[in-house]
């Protein structure tokens, strides 16, 4: 391992340590947060104790995070809404109804959301201590005042270690993996597999423009959901039809680890949706662990370590909830599980799925050659499709 990366807020920049691109955006929306008003905000929530806003701050896409020190001790973080990311290079300067309308019913979403998973998991989430979502406020932008957690995120930690790191150091992968093992209105898996790939397409055209191959996968991919078995043959194989939440954005990024990579918090939750069981069998995104394409044979010795990493990583999944299962009866534990398995992950269900997770990076090559798995998969049978994954 080379040097420990500093802890926390101690890592944290300022303006001058982004490119001159992010530095513009950063600029200008520094200037317009009035930080007196922050800090007698967070004052007041905790009797007029006073605090200060840190300068250095930590920055993503959406978010500016800044960290709030009480006099007392406490610590706290501030996560502040940015405005939307740059169009066609230029800044976007004023915000449309609908656009803030959408922004608005996210980080509700997400606060529900965090509600939720905070009473019916153990998953680590920071406490929300108070939050604003009106953009007209004293402040200058809707923000979230959040428990601050010293640690880093697990790329940042995963970059202190020597060679060329893609996803978590090996000796710290599957206590890594089992640590982030966990588990929308619709009344079945065919009404949401009709629904969800056509909200999909048009956010995805609203956003970014039409993208060569985009609205070919997904009609493929809901033509080969029509083939999935319903709701009665799912009960008499006994498996019966149930959703869950899947975070579609977990990945290094969001992740807070000390050194050891324990996990301390799960951080960003705007990526959740509720999916039908077998959609919940995902693999970590951005962390070195790749399911091939259905009927894609790779030579490459990257792809071919990722895909092998995807196999481990399942197993190491399904052994943790057989644990589980056994504190379960055991009466340890008194959450109801869901049992993964290791098979589940390359069902034909499950591996289709993973083309509407493809078409969001909005690239071309990709988009090709999900059309061609999805064909590919259309051909093939379970049994077929397992061989292919697992032998």
């Amino acid at each position: 391992m080379t040097d420990s990366p500093p802890l926390g807020n101690v890592s944290w920049k300022g303006v001058g340590d982004y490119g001159e691109e992010y530095a513009e955006r950063i600029h200008k929306f520094i200037d317009k947060i009035d930080i007196k008003a922050l800090e007698s905000y967070a004052s007041s929530l905790r009797g007029n104790q006073p605090c200060n806003i840190s300068t250095e701050f930590s920055v993503g896409n959406f978010n500016l995070v800044r960290k709030i020190q009480f006099h007392d001790g406490v610590e706290w973080i501030v996560r502040l809404l940015m405005p939307p990311l740059p169009v066609a290079g230029q800044l976007v300067e004023t915000v449309s109804p609908k656009a803030r309308e959408k922004r608005l019913l996210s980080m509700q979403s997400e606060l529900a959301t965090m509600e939720f998973v905070r009473q019916n998991t153990d998953i680590p989430i920071p406490k929300i201590y108070a939050y604003e979502l009106n953009e007209q406020n004293a402040v200058g932008c809707p923000f979230f005042m959040m428990e601050y957690f010293h640690g880093n995120t697990a790329e940042e930690v995963s970059q202190s270690y020597p060679g060329n790191q893609e996803g978590i150091p090996e000796p710290f992968r599957e206590k890594f993996w089992r640590q982030i093992t966990g588990s929308g209105p619709y009344d079945s898996a065919a009404e949401f597999y009709a629904d969800y790939p056509l909200a999909l397409g048009n956010s995805l055209a609203e956003r970014e423009g039409p993208v060569d191959g985009q609205g070919e996968v997904i009609q493929a991919f809901r033509s080969l959901a029509a083939s999935f078995p319903p709701p009665a043959a799912r009960a008499e194989c006994g498996s019966a039809e149930d959703f869950g939440l899947a975070n579609y954005d977990l990945n290094p990024n969001n992740i807070l680890v000390d050194q050891e990579f324990n996990v301390l918090a799960v951080i960003d939750w705007d990526s959740v949706v509720s999916v039908p069981d077998a959609v919940l069998y995902r693999f970590p995104y951005l962390m070195g662990v790749r399911c091939a394409v259905p009927g894609v044979v790779s030579t490459e010795r990257l792809e071919l370590k990722r895909e092998a990493l995807s196999q481990q990583f399942a197993e190491v999944v399904e052994a943790w909830g057989k644990e589980q299962l056994e504190k379960e009866f055991r009466g340890v534990s008194k959450r109801r599980m869901y049992l993964f398995t290791k098979s589940g992950f390359f069902s034909k269900e499950a591996v289709a799925f993973r083309s509407l997770i493809a078409v969001r990076q909005g690239q071309d090559w990709v988009n090709e050659e999900w059309i061609q798995g999805l064909a590919w998969l259309s051909d093939r049978n379970e049994e077929q499709v397992a061989r292919f994954y697992l032998e």
